[in-house]
């Protein structure tokens, strides 16, 4: 995952208080994959980056796209 696409999933993560063990439920996957995204290691399949961009209420565009504000809500829960 490209160090923006990781950058914005953390901080869209971090600013729903949600862990790892949280994303990863939600998108089906383990803690461990959602850490090698955060990491930068692995990409979501797009299976995946439809779930965690759901489980966000973004688009996938969003989690692409870490300098475009209109891409990120910052209310709400997500949930």
């Amino acid at each position: 995952m490209s160090s923006a696409k990781a950058r914005t999933l953390r901080r869209l993560r971090e600013e729903r208080g949600w862990t790892e063990d949280e994303v990863a439920r939600r998108a089906g996957v383990d803690a461990a994959t959602v850490r090698a995204w955060e990491g930068g290691e692995s990409e979501p399949d797009p299976g995946a980056l439809d779930r965690v961009a759901s489980a966000f209420g973004v688009s996938q565009d969003a989690l692409r796209h870490e300098d475009d504000e209109r891409h990120h809500p910052t209310t709400g829960n997500g949930a």
